[in-house]
């Protein structure tokens, strides 16, 4: 696993859920981001969500669509919820048009 199988990358990973609303939050993910890259689990990637960097984002909407088949009925329910919500409230067009597009899919 490498570097994501360390101590220091769970930490990172819970320091995202811990500052989540916060405005110690962007600091965190970007750090995280910079270290780790993309995270792959479902709980994280969802947090991401709600990053203001619409590139980001992007990369988190693509790669819960390729998990979403594999979730919950309650998670794939969330995140069709917060799908939705993008496609009604995100500034950056590129975003907005992926997010109404998943939705005719999900």
């Amino acid at each position: 696993m490498g570097k994501k199988g360390t101590k220091k990358h769970q930490k990172a990973l819970s320091d995202i859920d811990r500052h989540h609303g916060t405005d110690q939050f962007e600091t965190t993910v970007k750090t995280y981001l910079d270290q780790y890259g993309l995270p792959e689990d479902w709980s994280t990637l969802s947090l991401l969500l709600d990053y203001p960097d619409a590139e980001k984002v992007f990369q988190a909407l693509t790669a819960m669509k390729n998990l979403y088949e594999t979730r919950t009925p309650v998670e794939k329910q969330g995140f069709k919820a917060k799908v939705d919500i993008l496609a009604m409230t995100s500034t950056n067009s590129d975003l907005r048009d992926l997010a109404e597009e998943m939705l005719k899919t999900l």
